[in-house]
């Protein structure tokens, strides 16, 4: 069975260039998964923000993670 690099996995999955910028979106998405218990749907939730910055959040989810401190250095 092969293992799976599941780094450059989603590197690919989010068009990351480099390590830095997929640990930023790794951190982003453990400050999501705070607010939100199934990873798929924090996946959601990450490419929506992606795609159209603290809009693409669902409100609940936006009220949460605009609070967060740790939110502050992805404000955009």
């Amino acid at each position: 069975m092969k293992k799976k690099n599941i780094l450059a996995e989603n590197m690919r999955r989010f068009g990351t260039k480099n390590l830095k910028e997929q640990e930023e979106l790794d951190d982003l998405l453990d400050i999501i998964m705070t607010y939100v218990k199934d990873p798929d749907d924090a996946e959601k939730e990450l490419d929506g923000f992606l795609l159209h910055g603290v809009q693409g959040f669902s409100s609940q989810v936006a009220a949460n993670v605009t609070r967060d401190p740790r939110f502050a250095k992805f404000k955009r």
